[in-house]
């Protein structure tokens, strides 16, 4: 912003430049019967002034989503999301195509997997039945 307004101030007085000398202002306009007319440009009105007082850093909705739509048309936007979605943990092959032995030489117990909804299956249960 410190960029931009230094900039306007040394091309004050330069050709093509007289609109730095004209106050700030922002015209309204509204073609409509002249109630509707009059309730339009109030309402236009009212917007402008929310817009007229700074917001803190960090609470600035309009701001947030104009860098969301820069960074969109820049090819940059990455989404934030709160609950990211969570990817089922795969087992390595190895335990699914050997037992799992203790040290003595034992085979272990069946071995339990767990689903993405966090229930556990077991070999040989039908997973499509409900349990409980």
């Amino acid at each position: 912003m410190k960029c931009v307004l230094r900039l306007n101030l040394e091309n004050r007085g330069k050709p093509n430049w007289e609109h730095l000398d004209d106050e700030l202002h922002v015209l309204v306009q509204c073609e409509d019967t002249p109630n509707r007319a009059y309730t339009k440009l109030k309402a236009a009105v009212e917007q402008i002034k929310k817009l007229l007082i700074p917001s803190p850093e960090g609470t600035d909705e309009l701001k947030r989503k104009q860098l969301m739509e820069l960074a969109i048309i820049n090819g940059t936007y990455r989404p934030v999301n709160k609950y990211p979605l969570q990817t089922p943990r795969l087992i390595a092959p190895m335990t699914l195509v050997s037992p799992i032995r203790h040290p003595n030489g034992s085979i272990a117990a069946q071995p339990i997997f767990v689903s993405p909804t966090g229930s556990p299956i077991t070999p040989g249960t039908n997973i499509n039945t409900p349990t409980g």
